[in-house]
């Protein structure tokens, strides 16, 4: 009786090791479906000097866009455009300065439907400006994607906020 009782026993413990390894195997996949699903927030939940942030956003309009030298860079380099754009959902809107080639270009063209990944809230001059540094990502939304109404009443770029120092 006790010996097959140990055998079972053994048989659990068998059971239970390749219950763990399977685990293991799941663990990286729902990681990365994580990953994949990012949770989205609404621009009116965007908090000065906050980071991390996912949302779909549409282009309302592309403001400017200037050609900027780049610091201490030779001559000859190229310049840089940056362009500050209002983006917005169906919440407020919001100005996004883009840094980088592709994301001037994916905010010139109002209408332009985006998915904005690991976006970061900077400040100038008081008032927040959406961004995306390295480690973001600015793309289209996909073809089949439904188009973001926008309320553009509330733009949160025009609220200033000041630094309170607390003694």
């Amino acid at each position: 009786g006790d010996g097959g009782g140990g055998g079972g026993g053994g048989g659990g413990g068998v059971q239970s090791a390749s219950a763990l390894s399977t685990m293991r195997h799941v663990a990286p996949k729902s990681d990365a479906s994580e990953r994949r699903a990012p949770t989205f927030i609404k621009v009116n939940q965007l908090a000065p000097g906050s980071f991390g942030h996912n949302l779909k956003l549409r282009v309302v309009a592309c403001d400017v866009i200037v050609e900027l030298d780049v610091p201490g860079a030779p001559p000859s380099t190229p310049r840089v455009r940056v362009a500050e754009a209002t983006l917005g959902d169906e919440t407020a809107t919001v100005l996004f300065t883009a840094k980088t080639e592709q994301h001037v270009e994916l905010v010139r063209t109002p209408g332009t439907e985006l998915i904005v990944r690991n976006a970061k809230v900077d400040m100038f001059r008081g008032f927040m400006r959406l961004t995306v540094d390295q480690w973001g990502k600015v793309e289209r939304a996909p073809a089949d994607a439904p188009a973001t109404p926008v309320n553009t009443l509330h733009n949160v770029s025009s609220i200033e906020y000041e630094l309170v120092t607390v003694s």
